[in-house]
């Protein structure tokens, strides 16, 4: 990686950084908290928005219980189950108020919550993800009956079958 290229990264993870901060921030706008089931892991992206009209997105990644401290004027964030099996909810705060709260059992579930901004209000929603897809069925044949694929195995029987009662 060249000079320039590297300078550029470490500029664009710093700004993400900076976006996107550990929880331990003190006076953060918002709280991202997702929380479940043990051992739930989850992955995620967070459209950030600040008060000048700028976006950037964010990637997380991570396993239950996770807090981030987000600076922005508005967030919306799509976190997805990477799990079969278990819960997991997640709740955004702005300035310790409860702004949006989704919880999913599905597996590979995906919340979405998001605060008041670009997008419309503040809101939360939970898609279900099908684990197999559809399948169509064709059309029934209009034919009667199909032939026989291979002769029969047992050759008929012939006279009577049953002997009778005395």
């Amino acid at each position: 990686m060249s000079r320039p290229q590297l300078r550029t990264v470490l500029v664009c993870a710093l700004f993400a950084w900076l976006w996107l901060a550990p929880a331990d921030a003190a006076a953060d706008r918002f709280r991202l908290t997702v929380s479940g089931s043990t051992f739930v892991d989850f992955e995620g992206d967070c459209r950030l928005v600040d008060e000048r009209g700028f976006e950037v997105w964010a990637r997380l990644a991570g396993a239950v219980p996770q807090s981030y401290a987000i600076f922005a004027e508005a967030v919306a964030c799509e976190i997805r189950k990477a799990d079969l099996s278990g819960t997991l909810t997640v709740r955004l705060e702005r300035n310790g108020t409860v702004v949006a709260r989704g919880s999913t059992r599905s597996s590979l579930g995906e919340v979405s919550v998001r605060s008041a901004g670009p997008w419309g209000p503040a809101r939360a929603t939970v898609k279900v993800v099908p684990i197999f897809p559809r399948h169509t069925l064709p059309p029934p044949s209009r034919q009667p009956g199909l032939p026989p694929l291979n002769p029969p195995i047992v050759p008929p029987l012939r006279g009577q079958s049953v002997p009778p009662l005395r």
